[in-house]
């Protein structure tokens, strides 16, 4: 593992309190609420509820209009690490409330520090924040309804890498995401267009713009790694979704995106690298069911980060290598179908390793 992303950073495991910060997402916004469990304080304290946990931002560099070759001021900070969770027997009565929302449980990494990018101050920006692990057991119903306005899960595990900072001659690469894992051994239902039923990620945290002159620094500033993403069905798990496009499940490792390079005349020559998805697997017992057109029952992907795009009028630079793709498992001892237009051929269950081509050159306009 290259330095930029190895730098160690404690984690903060979540607490366990009779008020919980729970972060519900309805569309593509996010929402944070804290509410009362309503249970006993010492059910309260047996059972955990959904949190999202977050590495604080790194600093920006400092504002020296010049630095004298690195003789004055700093470079961005590094984001924090985000905690690591784990949550057995998971409570989410108390996120109910609000049926078109997404339950979250995860950890992001914080952003890195960005550089300064100003007359001849050249500061590099950081690397951002590690996702911390998480692991969740469901064992109580869930449902769900409501239309959605792009792809959103009713319930939602992941770990997240911070983004790394922006920096004109040296950007920070993406923070690599830890493990996200799953057992469910209940229902999850939803009915709604593009309202998935569980959904669990790893993802990489994109690298900051900015281009990098020396070719031995590339791949300590691309994308960050995706980590394993795993989901397990017992037999008595379910997943129901009613709705056009509403994916069963999606189980999935993403490699964070290279840097955008900007102007030949204030950035380094080359974009940078994106960052590998990793393994992912799916161990279905249960039952996994759709009703509604382009809606698959199982979506389990590791996807390679988008290769640096070259955004420049001149220079003759490439863009960067993407990502290669992570090993894909599924196992299904138990059942898959889907009801509607475009139904897969093989029980409605989709597996899929994809690495990224090098991203093009793009003129600017």
């Amino acid at each position: 593992m290259s330095p930029a992303h190895a730098s160690p950073a404690a984690n903060r495991p979540g607490t366990m309190r009779r008020r919980r910060a729970l972060s519900l997402l309805t569309g593509v916004s996010g929402v944070a609420l804290t509410m009362g469990t309503g249970l006993s304080d010492a059910a309260a304290a047996e059972r955990p509820v959904p949190v999202v946990v977050r590495g604080e931002n790194g600093q920006k560099a400092d504002d020296f209009l010049i630095n004298l070759n690195g003789w004055l001021g700093h470079d961005g900070t590094p984001g924090k690490d985000g905690g690591s969770l784990s949550l057995i027997d998971l409570d989410p009565r108390a996120a109910a409330a609000n049926p078109a929302a997404s339950i979250a449980a995860g950890s992001v990494g914080g952003t890195g520090g960005a550089g300064y990018e100003r007359g001849w101050n050249w500061r590099a920006g950081s690397v951002g924040g590690r996702g911390g692990s998480v692991f969740v057991t469901l064992a109580e119903t869930v449902t769900g309804a409501g239309d959605q306005p792009a792809q959103l899960p009713r319930f939602w595990v992941y770990s997240r890498g911070g983004t790394g900072g922006d920096g004109q001659m040296t950007p920070g690469g993406g923070g690599d995401a830890g493990s996200a894992g799953l057992i469910l051994s209940s229902r999850v239902s939803t009915q709604g267009t593009a309202f998935q039923g569980v959904r669990v990620t790893s993802a990489g945290g994109d690298a900051g713009h900015g281009g990098r002159s020396d070719t031995d620094e590339l791949e300590r500033r691309r994308g960050g790694l995706g980590g394993e993403a795993s989901l397990r069905l017992t037999r008595t798990g379910e997943v129901e979704t009613g709705g056009d496009r509403a994916t069963g499940l999606v189980v999935e490792s993403l490699g964070g995106a290279g840097s955008r390079k900007g102007n030949d005349a204030y950035n380094g020559h080359y974009a940078t690298p994106g960052g590998p998805g990793g393994r992912v697997s799916l161990d279905n017992a249960g039952r996994i069911a759709t009703r509604g057109d382009f809606a698959l029952g199982a979506l389990v992907q590791s996807v390679g980060g988008n290769g640096g795009i070259q955004d420049t009028t001149g220079g003759g630079y490439p863009g960067a290598r993407g990502g290669n793709g992570g090993s894909v498992d599924v196992s299904n001892d138990g059942s898959v179908s889907t009801t509607g237009a475009y139904r897969p051929r093989e029980r409605g269950a989709v597996g899929r390793r994809a690495g990224r081509e090098r991203a093009a050159a793009r003129p600017s306009a």
